[in-house]
């Protein structure tokens, strides 16, 4: 029996990883030195993207509508300190490849990757739409706010109506002491 080599075991290894990570359905990115350049994007991550041109040029360049959304900055501090990064339910907006920004929002986590000398290398990014969930929260966080709101409107009409009738029932009162008083005079 044959022993492979090892480079072509790792190799057979890279691809399988590969492949897997292609069809993966949550965003995955592999960035690749301190100017972050895309060494590769699963297809979920291009689809959300406009399948745009990334591999082989720096995120900062390849995704300029990110800039001044913090992105880039997390980047930086993921590659210096090895840190990993994890942001849910952020913020986005994304040029999906139609020519204009949408907003989304993402789960995200930064991961640095190591080298064979244990030198950070470049970043995992690994990342999942929430956008329907987000929206579908907030549909009901503010129809509960609603019905909250009529509730409170409800119970101080009521507390109104019942200070009225208080007063009106003190006024009631009043009138049959003074009737029984002229009675009795």
């Amino acid at each position: 029996m044959a022993v492979k080599k090892p480079h072509k075991l790792l190799k057979k290894s890279d691809d399988y990883m590969r492949n897997a990570l292609t069809k993966l359905p949550a965003m995955v990115c592999i960035l690749n030195g301190p100017n972050h350049v895309v060494e590769f994007a699963n297809e979920m991550y291009l689809k959300h993207v406009g399948n745009r041109d990334l591999i082989g040029h720096p995120i900062r360049k390849a995704l300029p509508e990110l800039e001044g959304q913090g992105y880039f900055e997390h980047l930086d501090t993921v590659f210096k300190t090895g840190k990993t990064f994890t942001s849910n339910e952020t913020l986005t907006k994304i040029d999906r490849g139609k020519g204009k920004f949408e907003e989304g929002f993402f789960n995200f986590e930064f991961q640095s990757t190591y080298n064979e000398q244990g030198n950070i290398e470049g970043i995992l990014l690994f990342a999942v739409e929430v956008t329907d969930q987000v929206l579908a929260r907030q549909k009901i966080e503010n129809e509960i706010k609603q019905k909250y709101e009529e509730l409170a409107f409800h119970k101080t009409e009521r507390g109104k109506r019942a200070a009225e009738l208080g007063i009106a029932n003190k006024e009631l009162v009043f009138q049959d002491n003074e009737k029984k008083s002229e009675q009795q005079s």
